[in-house]
């Protein structure tokens, strides 16, 4: 009698079971509910540096040597996309131009390689297949070019430097360096064009480049002017001081090989004296080794 009355009738314990599971799906529900609206949070480590899976991958070091930044100037980066890709596309960090140099009665054969790097470039000169040579880099603004060979002189170097400095690829590479670059002329007219007003000849935008911090070469300030004609965008003149004596060079005979353009002939003058010529006849671009 006992039992039968403890008994639970059938239609009770369905019902339980029922609400039990009910009870079961919302709490399940619920918990996922949560679990997806819940905020996304990141623990980083004690020192507040992001953790390495979201640290920005390093790029590859062909990428790396070419993340130079061109554009500080834009005197300079609109010459550097005129004369062609040589600042920009990889495959191209190294000139060699190969020609004849004379100056006084002097004639030699030469080749002038020219390595960029991400600061700069750095420049070996080569006379007559060896001697004298001359080593230049971004490095060697103070004490100037190392030059060897057994009869080289005081002035062969400063000769030789002028084939380093004086260059329209200068004007590109020398805001690596920190250099600054300011614009003193526009549309000036050469001074041997005088005052006539029928003057039809070329006229210049004249930009001084200055090193940071006045910073010598081969004990002179280093500064130049660079002239560049407004209708070809291209440099026709440098224009620099040694040792307070005005040394100018003039930039001829544009032309284009590969797509790269390029001076075929450069002469100095010294306080209005011839100086120096050189000549180039050829020109080939490589990747840097």
């Amino acid at each position: 009698m006992l039992r039968d009355k403890l008994a639970v009738p059938a239609n009770i314990r369905a019902k339980s079971l029922l609400y039990l599971s009910v009870l079961i799906i919302l709490s399940a529900f619920v918990a996922s509910a949560r679990a997806w609206f819940a905020p996304t949070t990141v623990s980083r480590p004690a020192s507040g540096n992001p953790p390495a899976a979201y640290a920005p991958a390093a790029p590859p070091l062909q990428r790396r040597a070419r993340r130079r930044n061109l554009s500080l100037r834009p005197e300079a980066l609109n010459f550097s996309r005129r004369v062609g890709q040589r600042f920009n596309a990889p495959g191209r960090e190294m000139a060699t131009l190969t020609g004849s140099l004379n100056f006084g009665t002097e004639q030699h054969n030469i080749v002038i390689a020219r390595l960029q790097d991400d600061a700069g470039e750095g420049v070996t000169v080569t006379l007559d297949g060896g001697s004298p040579s001359l080593n230049w880099d971004h490095d060697q603004r103070e004490q100037g070019a190392e030059v060897t060979g057994p009869n080289t002189s005081v002035g062969q170097r400063a000769l030789l430097e002028r084939l380093v400095l004086d260059s329209p690829d200068q004007f590109v590479l020398a805001q690596l360096r920190g250099a600054s670059y300011h614009t003193v002329l526009r549309n000036a007219r050469p001074v041997e064009a005088g005052g006539t007003d029928d003057y039809a000849g070329p006229v210049y935008d004249v930009v001084r480049i200055s090193e940071p911090h006045r910073e010598h070469i081969a004990g002179k300030v280093r500064w130049q002017l660079f002239y560049l004609n407004t209708q070809t965008g291209l440099v026709e003149k440098i224009i620099s001081e040694d040792h307070d004596a005005r040394v100018e060079a003039t930039l001829t005979e544009w032309d284009e090989q590969d797509g790269e353009k390029f001076p075929r002939r450069i002469s100095w003058s010294r306080q209005g004296q011839p100086l120096m010529e050189l000549t180039i006849t050829s020109v080939s671009y490589l990747p840097a080794t």
